[in-house]
C-alpha cells in the first residue's frame, strides 16, 4: 500500500479564500506549509499547468 500524504486546508469562509495550507504527520502533528507550494491540478497530469492560490 503506497503512503498517502494528507493536508489541512484552512478557508476564510466569507471569500472562499485559501488562508493555511498544513501537512498532518504520521504523529498527529501538523506543520504549516507555504500556500504557495497549494496546486490546483494534481501532481503528474499530463497538460494541466499547476496553479498557485489567489491566481
Amino acid at each position: 500500500m503506497s503512503k498517502q500524504t494528507r493536508y489541512l486546508l484552512t478557508v476564510d469562509s466569507a471569500t472562499g479564500t485559501a488562508v493555511k495550507l498544513e501537512r498532518l504527520g504520521e504523529a498527529g502533528d501538523l506543520t504549516e506549509v507555504p500556500l504557495s507550494s497549494l496546486s490546483l491540478a494534481p501532481a503528474g497530469v499530463p497538460g494541466a499547468a499547476p496553479m498557485a492560490a489567489g491566481g
